[in-house]
Formats: structure tokens, C-alpha cells, sequence
């Protein structure tokens, strides 16, 4: 084994902690490494970002195993990008890069998940009367909503949301689609699966 080569695998041992689920990994394909976003792509590609966007892609990894560890290397003139796991444990992966044979940085290697977001709001502040629920923004009214009434949001339009009657005090309008003036939602975001 070359010395470069020796230099990583022990940097495995030492940095290394233990790789994602692995079906997780081949689903997840970003990660946050410090102040970077790494991009380990299923055509055995890397590409790291720093915070500024600058990015370096490489292509075709070479595999390499050692001690209970295994990881990937890319190779860019004098510079090593390794991203390593510990075998058959859940954890995170590392990326470390080095220069030569010294090692310039060391990181956990962060799944990051593009969360979905789901709006809910409750209908308050109606004075007097009803909320209108309409066919269109300010256009004519279908039916109406009281205090209480829990909406979930679809989409926007201005002072305009579209939405479906989940619960409240009008059940009748449960299920029921339409726009509302959203000066009378009070709302709050929840991540969805």
C-alpha cells in the first residue's frame, strides 16, 4: 500500500465513525460537512460547495476497505476527498481532505432532507358574520367560516389563500375548498413525511 494510501486508511480508523442506513444513503444524496455542501452522486461522482457556491465536482471514485472501515476516495492533482464509514454500524459517514499526506479537513458528514411543509391555521378575529369561502380571490362567496374554523393551506395568492375546512364549530363545511382573506387566518407550519 502507497503512503498516501496508508495515510487514509489510518485517517479511517481515526476519523471515521460509522456510515449511514445504507438504503438511506442511496437515497440521500446531500450532505453538510462544516460550512460545505457535499453531493455524493450515484454515478460515483463528488461535489463539494462552500458557502460562497464555489464547487468542485470530481468524477469515478476508487473503493477502498481497511480494518472494519471502507470509504470512497477522489483524486484532484495533490488533494484527496475520502469520505469513510465504519462497516455494518449506523451513524454518520466523514469526509476528510488532504493534501498530500496531511490532512487539511475533517468532518461529519450530515444528511441533509428537503423537508415538506405543511400550513394549518385557525379562522380568528371575525368581528361580525362569517369569513367568506369563495370560488376565486374576491370573486362570489360559496359558503362561510366561523372563529374556530381549522383550514389547512394549498396555496397563495396575495392576501389570498386557497384552502380546505379540516375541523371547527361549522361542520359542514368540512372538506370544503376555497379562497379566503388570509388577514383573518392565524397560522402555523408543521414538516410533513
Amino acid at each position: 500500500m502507497n503512503l498516501k494510501l496508508t495515510a487514509i486508511t489510518s485517517i479511517f480508523a481515526i476519523a471515521a465513525t460509522s456510515i449511514v442506513n445504507p438504503g438511506l444513503a442511496q437515497e440521500t444524496t446531500k450532505y453538510k460537512a462544516g460550512e460545505f455542501t457535499i453531493t455524493l452522486g450515484s454515478d460515483d461522482s463528488y461535489q463539494g460547495c462552500d458557502s460562497r457556491n464555489r464547487c468542485i465536482k470530481l468524477q469515478g471514485s476508487q473503493s477502498v476497505r481497511d480494518d472494519g472501515y471502507r470509504g470512497k476516495l477522489w483524486f484532484n492533482g495533490e488533494y484527496t476527498y475520502a469520505v469513510s464509514w465504519r462497516e455494518n454500524q449506523e451513524g454518520n459517514m466523514r469526509l476528510n481532505i488532504l493534501k498530500g499526506d496531511r490532512r487539511i479537513f475533517s468532518s461529519e458528514l450530515v444528511p441533509i432532507v428537503d423537508l415538506k411543509w405543511i400550513t394549518w391555521c385557525d379562522v380568528k378575529g371575525i368581528q361580525t358574520g362569517q369569513l367568506a369561502v369563495r370560488f376565486s380571490p374576491g370573486g362570489k362567496s360559496k359558503a362561510g367560516l366561523n372563529n374556530g374554523n381549522t383550514v389547512r393551506v394549498i396555496r397563495e395568492q396575495g392576501n389570498w389563500a386557497y384552502v380546505e375546512v379540516e375541523q371547527g364549530p361549522n361542520a359542514r363545511v368540512k372538506g370544503l375548498q376555497g379562497w379566503v382573506n388570509s388577514s383573518y387566518l392565524r397560522c402555523t407550519q408543521e414538516p410533513i413525511d
